[in-house]
């Protein structure tokens, strides 16, 4: 069992993320786990390398600790319904798991009435860096709650009480949500979501809008509200607030839907293979 108090914790960058070294996160203790939950919120990513969750049910018992999990319904893992394959491989012509993953900025189920608290990715293949040691198929995660900070008094009061529309539509065809079943599409429809959300834990607040899933702000006519959407949409990516994961293969990655948002970037291509494996804690009704 590994204590809290010998963690051995570095910021990945200014504003996001921190990881945690010399850590088996299948040993760990309830200490540990609050502090890991506590960075979570506070740095909005916790980065955990050099992991082994063989078999699968160490990644779900390993979630379980940060609150229930969410069902998945395509790309499941076999047995596990909790756990969802990202990966561009394919098998007998047939996608091995879901391919398209956030290829946008946004924060995961924005478009739900409960919207998800954080993932969690496991990774089991990644694609090489190229000839010149650039990595490929990064992900890229912005602190939306220092965004919100940088914003002068005048915007804060204007964005005060604004609500946006969110909804699946918004997500490209072929992506993650367009290939839910029908009838779970149909229960998405649209929610309606503050513009800044109140951290549930921390109470702290940060811009929720984005690009992915956003598509207007309630009560402002169409040229105010895509104008609002484009000025908070550059405020959250910020380059200095941005972090770049770089992944390994072992690499548990965590991040908090109410803290950051993110982007996968798709530049790698078959014979570059990639597999994730993707668990989801469910969240609260955002405020």
């Amino acid at each position: 069992m590994l204590l809290e108090e010998k963690l051995s914790v570095h910021p990945c960058s200014p504003h996001v993320g921190a990881e945690i070294g010399g850590i088996d996160i299948t040993g760990i203790d309830d200490a540990t786990a609050a502090r890991i939950k506590a960075l979570l919120c506070e740095r909005g990513v916790v980065v955990i390398r050099n992991q082994r969750l063989e078999p699968p049910a160490r990644l779900k018992d390993y979630c379980h600790r940060f609150g229930e999990l969410g069902l998945h319904h395509q790309f499941t893992l076999d047995g596990h319904p909790e756990i969802i394959k990202l990966s561009n491989i394919i098998e007998n012509g047939v996608p091995f798991g879901l391919k398209d993953a956030g290829h946008h900025w946004h924060s995961d189920l924005s478009y739900s009435e409960i919207p998800e608290f954080g993932a969690v990715l496991y990774a089991r293949e990644i694609p090489a860096p190229r000839a010149n040691g650039e990595t490929v198929g990064d992900t890229l995660f912005a602190n939306a709650q220092v965004a919100y900070d940088r914003l002068d008094d005048a915007m804060k009061q204007r964005l005060a009480g604004l609500r946006a529309c969110f909804s699946p539509s918004k997500v490209k065809t072929g992506s993650a949500r367009s290939i839910l079943p029908d009838e779970e599409r149909k229960k998405l429809g649209e929610v309606f979501h503050p513009v800044v959300r109140t951290h549930p834990v921390t109470g702290r607040k940060g811009i929720y809008v984005n690009p992915g899933h956003t598509r207007y702000i309630a009560g402002l006519p169409k040229e105010e509200s895509d104008a609002l959407l484009a000025l908070l949409y550059k405020q959250v990516q910020q380059p200095d607030l941005i972090y770049r994961h770089h992944w390994q293969v072992g690499d548990v990655i965590m991040w908090d839907n109410c803290t950051v948002q993110h982007n996968a970037v798709p530049d790698y291509a078959l014979p570059q293979r990639r597999l994730i494996l993707r668990s989801t804690i469910k969240g609260t009704v955002p405020f």
